[in-house]
């Protein structure tokens, strides 16, 4: 990228370029686990009430609001 007066502010390096659309992408937290001894305060089960309990907050409050709710995908 090049300022206003045409010079050279950031550079890249295609090198370290990442396909746009990654086909599986995994992430792990062992190596947190092991260099930080970091555990996870919250279930995937409970991850995933939080996740639906804040999308129904979204649609409930989208309904009061005169919105129709999303159609489900067929």
């Amino acid at each position: 990228a090049t300022d206003q007066e045409g010079i050279v502010r950031v550079r890249t390096n295609p090198k370290f370029f990442r396909p746009a659309e990654v086909e599986l992408l995994i992430g792990s937290p062992e190596k947190a686990k092991v260099e930080l001894g970091w555990v996870p305060s919250t279930t995937f089960e409970g991850l995933v009430e939080m996740m639906v309990k804040s999308d129904m907050a979204i649609v409930s409050e989208a309904v009061n609001n005169g919105y129709a709710p999303p159609k489900p995908p067929e």
